[in-house]
């Protein structure tokens, strides 16, 4: 994908205005599907193409509770095992490298063998960490975590954490992550984009964008963001953003589905799931 930090005019912003924006078009969905049956304040789906699942964390209570639980679902919203891994804490971002499933709880991260359904390690306990949020893993392996109490995202590099890029940067409000190539998108108050080489940090700013959940790509060299407990934004390579929303929508860590265009958006405290059609 192009990074989108060069695209200075239109929709996307960087630290400086342009020419006054036009409120989005919004867009009304209908459900193809709300899934609830077990659900415990659900904030992250991701879909294991793989084996065509889709995985939901639950966090039950944000506290070192041990009552968190992953969800596996089927396309269809069907629940496949609604306990399929037990005993975790506060469990938020998830993320896929190779045939492993990374979950942040709380001040750790899980890896989970997706084959085996057992968690085989974990990173952690970090002794500062307050509120492990999202996640992110690069093409090396190397894991990328937002703690929302410190603002920060924390880099995880074979078992050390640091704050990423320095400890002196504060995302406010830290918790939607993104990889795409070099660059690590952060989404929280504001939403920004690191160079992960250089480090350096910039602002895009776009009217009405803010509180953001969840950040995935559009399979078009976009992307899809989530706002607590709001709507979900597209903000195309080219061209202006559009809102998607559907009834009963309040998003945490969504996922999207470029080759069906569904879009799945887990709703916390309402303890669902629900899936429309972006198009």
């Amino acid at each position: 994908m192009t990074a989108m930090r060069f695209f200075l005019c239109g929709w996307l912003v960087l630290v400086v205005s342009c020419a006054p924006q036009t409120d989005p078009a919004r867009q009304m969905r209908p459900h193809v599907w709300v899934a609830s049956e077990g659900l415990c304040e659900p904030e992250t789906v991701i879909h294991d193409a793989d084996t065509d699942r889709l995985i939901v964390s639950n966090i039950c209570g944000f506290s070192k509770n041990a009552k968190g639980y992953l969800s596996v679902l089927d396309l269809d919203g069907t629940a496949q095992t609604l306990r399929w891994i037990e005993g975790l804490n506060a469990p938020a971002g998830l993320a896929i490298h190779g045939r492993t499933l990374y979950v942040a709880d709380l001040d750790r991260v899980h890896l989970t063998d997706l084959n085996q359904g057992q968690v085989r390690e974990v990173l952690g306990p970090f002794p500062d960490a307050k509120a492990f949020n999202d996640i992110a893993v690069d093409a090396d392996g190397t894991v990328y975590v937002s703690d929302s109490a410190r603002h920060q995202v924390i880099k995880i590099d074979k078992g050390v954490s640091t704050a990423f890029p320095n400890a002196e940067v504060r995302f406010t409000y830290a918790n939607g992550l993104h990889i795409d190539g070099r660059d690590l998108y952060v989404g929280g108050e504001k939403l920004w984009v690191i160079d992960r080489p250089s480090g350096q940090v910039k602002e895009i700013a776009i009217d009405g964008l803010t509180d953001i959940d969840g950040i995935e790509t559009d399979g078009r060299s976009g992307l899809t963001v989530s706002l607590v407990g709001g709507d979900v934004w597209h903000l195309p390579q080219n061209g202006p953003p559009t809102i998607w929303t559907a009834p009963g929508l309040s998003s945490t860590n969504h996922a999207y589905l470029p080759q069906s265009d569904l879009v799945l958006v887990p709703t916390g405290y309402n303890n669902t799931v629900i899936a429309f059609q972006a198009r």
